[in-house]
């Protein structure tokens, strides 16, 4: 089982009111998970809402250079059944990296996370090798690839300037489909980061953990399931907050999380007004209904869910916007759920 599928899986055996889970889990090495596979019953006990991270989704200048990158280069495995997903334009591609995905789509304007996307690699001379041979190819873009055996490290720029710091880890490998997402570091304005672990909590009932480094920075780990998190680290260089900085920040980008309790997530983000319909995709989910019949809802703004105190250093409103980009909400019912269904309440 890969390290992934077995953190979703611990999540869900934690999970509160006692359900009966059923776990299907399944292999993404060449086709779409499909609905027969091995079935783990688990009794559940409240922990995290929010159970698995399943992709992350960028938009690329061209989608040849793309694949040239992220399949040669990188080395993650094209999901054969899925060539369009549910956006009105043709060649969405699907890159599996162990039990997870990223998602490429030719954009006229590029989606970059603001920082790193931290991934876990089982072997850096096979990814080093790769990367050479696709340098000639890569060239005149922003491409790059550094790296660090001593730290068992490297840091990778895509074709479009997206970072991705990685991590040897030689037990995180799955059959010829191998790796996970360890994280994403999301750089936030000075005084926000608590705010937005708060946010995290009360709207998903996710596990965020506070922290100050020892240069005196605020950070917050959000926990996204299967061993993936948001890492939310103040910087003073992105200046005071201001609501319009946090939407000029946004490229467009977007990421999906499977929910445990799904209707209940999606009426608090309906209830503080950030439930997300002027999307280009099929899934408008503008009534509860609706979020039913599609298993997914979305929404980008992370807001303040309450007024910072008096004496804080940043001052905000309640349901001031914080920070912004695409989250895809899923249902445990969801027809590509890749191992876990809701049996019974």
């Amino acid at each position: 089982m890969s390290r992934a599928l077995a953190s979703a899986l611990q999540a869900i055996s934690c999970r509160g009111r006692a359900p009966v889970v059923v776990a299907r889990l399944a292999s993404r090495t060449s086709s779409a998970l499909q609905p027969s596979d091995r079935m783990v019953i688990h009794k559940a006990v409240k922990r995290n809402n929010v159970v698995f991270f399943e992709h992350l989704f960028l938009g690329v200048g061209d989608m040849n250079t793309a694949h040239i990158f992220y399949e040669e280069g990188l080395g993650l495995v094209y999901d054969p059944s899925v060539r369009s997903g549910q956006k009105k334009g043709v060649g969405v591609s699907w890159l599996n990296i162990g039990d997870q995905q990223v998602h490429i789509d030719q954009e006229e304007s590029i989606s970059r996370t603001p920082g790193p996307v931290r991934l876990l690699l089982p072997d850096l001379n096979d990814l080093q090798n790769q990367m050479q041979q696709v340098e000639t190819k890569l060239k005149g873009t922003q491409f790059k690839a550094e790296f660090d055996f001593q730290s068992h490290h490297a840091d990778i720029t895509d074709p479009w300037g997206q970072h991705f710091s990685i991590a040897e880890n030689p037990s995180n490998s799955t059959g010829n489909n191998k790796g996970s997402f360890e994280g994403l570091l999301l750089p936030c304005h000075v005084g926000t980061a608590k705010a937005i672990a708060q946010f995290y909590r009360q709207m998903l009932e996710a596990e965020a953990t506070e922290h100050t480094d020892a240069d005196g920075q605020v950070y917050v780990h959000v926990d996204i399931g299967s061993g993936t998190r948001f890492t939310f680290q103040e910087d003073a260089g992105l200046g005071p907050l201001h609501m319009q900085k946090a939407i000029e920040a946004y490229e467009g980008w977007h990421c999906a999380l499977y929910i445990f309790d799904y209707e209940g997530t999606y009426n608090r983000i309906v209830q503080a007004g950030i439930n997300q319909v002027d999307h280009p995709y099929k899934d408008k989910a503008d009534t509860l209904e609706h979020a039913r019949q599609w298993n997914q809802f979305r929404f980008s703004d992370i807001v303040a869910v309450n007024e910072a105190p008096t004496d804080a250093e940043v001052q905000f409103k309640k349901d001031q916007l914080l920070y912004r980009f695409g989250h895809e909400i899923r249902s445990l019912k969801h027809r590509r759920c890749p191992k876990i269904l809701l049996a019974s309440h």
